[in-house]
């Protein structure tokens, strides 16, 4: 579901209801505040529905120092629409994070429970905190625990030969003779046995590899950059429970440092992949030719 610019929605259906999750951005500029909170919320409110609002409203109901005229529209409109503010207090918080006017919303409909709800203490390097939220929803069925997650058997590239085939002649030693007039029946369970003893032996003898993740998806990443981040991270934290002005220039010096270096590394990879075909088009351009006649002739001529 996609509503104007500013909120975007997906719905999970089941068989008890529908989840609705929603991401709204009210700007600053709205000409008519309250007529576009009415309409995102008559759109997208349900008892199933929880929505994260950057609200660019102030309200002490949200912790926000002050209330201002369109905290107050917010909050009238979220009583309309039968919602309710998910935000903790910041009194019953193990972590406030610091450098917010705090009006990033949490809303969600009378059926959706809360169990708990915190800001993260890692740095974002922006205006808005990360919120972290688990939700109860009895809308969503519950994932039984019978349920058996089986495994696909890997690929026969993935498998050490020499483990399966020790495995399966071990397997294959401890089962039943088959007997010397076999049933279809007994045939049958035979196929299922030998079946499963061969997919348990690929699967116990897959070849176990060593997952990057990073090296394929950003090459720019570095141990230094790894660094960096976490320098930043722990300045944010420091300032966040302490703030003064040494912990706030600490945190400003990190993360500008960090987001420098973030910055030329991705340049140079950039540069790294266009240097094989700096001579060439990485993105070929492609002609179509439009065959006009020799002659035109113009009404009136």
């Amino acid at each position: 579901m996609h509503i104007g610019n500013s909120c975007a929605c997906i719905e999970i259906v089941s068989s008890s209801g529908t989840l609705r999750l929603a991401s709204v951005y009210l700007r600053p500029s709205i000409p008519d505040y309250f007529a576009a909170v009415d309409e995102c919320f008559k759109t997208l409110s349900s008892p199933y529905a929880v929505l994260g609002v950057d609200s660019n409203a102030k309200n002490q109901m949200w912790n926000s120092l002050h209330t201002d005229q369109k905290g107050l529209d917010f909050e009238q409109l979220v009583l309309i629409n039968n919602l309710n503010v998910l935000n903790v207090p910041i009194d019953s918080l193990e972590f406030v994070p610091g450098g917010t006017s705090f009006v990033d919303v949490t809303l969600a409909g009378d059926r959706v429970s809360l169990i708990r709800w915190l800001f993260l203490p890692f740095a974002s390097l922006s205006d808005h905190p990360f919120i972290y939220f688990e939700l109860e929803n009895n809308c969503v069925p519950a994932f039984s625990p019978s349920t058996k997650v089986v495994r696909p058997v890997p690929r026969f590239s993935n498998i050490n030969q020499q483990v399966f085939l020790r495995l399966l002649e071990k397997n294959l030693s401890l089962s039943p003779t088959a007997p010397s007039l076999p049933s279809v029946a007994s045939v049958e369970a035979e196929i299922d046995l030998l079946t499963r003893f061969i997919c348990d032996c690929a699967k116990a003898a897959k070849v176990r590899q060593a997952e990057t993740p990073n090296a394929k998806n950003m090459p720019w990443w570095s141990t230094n950059l790894c660094s960096l981040r976490t320098k930043a991270r722990r300045a944010y934290k420091a300032w966040s429970k302490e703030k003064n002005e040494g912990n706030h220039t600490l945190y400003y010096l990190s993360k500008s440092t960090y987001q420098r270096e973030l910055r030329l590394a991705k340049l140079k990879s950039w540069d790294e992949f266009r240097a094989p075909t700096s001579s060439l088009l990485i993105f070929p351009i492609y002609f179509l030719p439009i065959f006009a006649p020799s002659k035109l002739r113009l009404p009136g001529h």
